[in-house]
């Protein structure tokens, strides 16, 4: 079986903040289940570049 690895990108500001919430229980549900996880925290429009993220993981998976 392979094991999964979870990459979040989080932006406490989205919504209004109405983001922190589900952030929360999402962190909380990952860490209950004893998962693995990364968070990136994005603070402002354009700084938390997906396509950037998406190519490091990618590159990541491959060198297993």
């Amino acid at each position: 079986m392979t094991a999964v690895f979870y990459y979040i990108i989080y932006n406490p500001a989205a919504g209004g903040g109405s983001s922190i919430p589900i952030y929360k229980q999402v962190k909380a549900v990952l860490d209950q289940r004893h998962l693995a996880y990364a968070i990136k925290t994005s603070r402002y429009p354009g700084h938390t570049n997906v396509r950037t993220i998406a190519l490091k993981v990618v590159t990541l998976r491959n060198k297993k």
